[in-house]
């Protein structure tokens, strides 16, 4: 008895520890400043290794049920006794070949990844950004001023107006349009962070 609790202690160490070591971005930081349009929601197949974006905090080594919940939901997810078929399917934005959760789901999408990230699946609902990015906001000054500096180093290329405003929380609110930038991740809180995820999930060009 006491070797099986060993057993099962170390395989819950390492299956937590894969999960720490995937690349993952807070969904909410990955379209920080895009005012996004998405085609109709889509339920497919979609491969998890290509699901970058999470809610907060952006791990999938996720403990808010507990530090077991995700490897025994895995578990169950492999001996069958969990289809995810049968379940109502997590909502997730695509944009460019990157996924971000929008919705309930992240549980399952981090069992699934901690099984087999390589060629892992899940049946998810989808919705498209619609390309290309045309239009961006933020609700803070400071932001306002980031998006300039990037625009300053020619990052992006378009316009950029800010306003008091007592309809938000924030009290401004800044909105502009693109005509030109270098990437979707020049539109994202971390920028240097979410291009390596980008480049992640794009193949290069030669």
């Amino acid at each position: 008895m006491a070797g099986e609790e060993l057993t099962s202690e170390r395989e819950l160490q390492l299956f937590r520890e894969r999960l720490r070591l995937l690349p993952c971005i807070s969904t909410g930081d990955l379209f920080a400043f895009m005012s996004l349009q998405t085609s109709p929601r889509q339920v497919k197949q979609v491969q998890v290794r290509s699901i970058l974006g999470s809610e907060d905090p952006p791990t999938w080594d996720l403990t808010d049920r507990g530090s077991r919940y995700v490897f025994d939901l895995a578990q169950k997810i492999k001996s069958g006794a969990i289809d995810l078929n049968r379940m109502e399917p997590p909502v997730l934005y695509e944009y460019r070949g990157l996924y971000g959760v929008m919705a309930d789901g992240r549980h399952r999408i981090a069992a699934v990844k901690g099984l087999d990230n390589a060629n892992g699946q899940i049946r998810a609902e989808v919705g498209r950004m619609v390309l290309p990015v045309t239009e961006i906001h933020t609700l803070t000054r400071q932001d306002m001023a980031e998006l300039e500096h990037r625009k300053q180093n020619g990052l992006w290329q378009g316009s950029l107006t800010g306003r008091e405003t007592d309809s938000i929380p924030t009290g401004f609110y800044a909105g502009g349009k693109v005509d030109k930038c270098a990437g979707p991740w020049v539109f994202a809180k971390d920028m240097e962070q979410a291009k390596k995820m980008y480049d992640l999930v794009t193949p290069p060009t030669l």
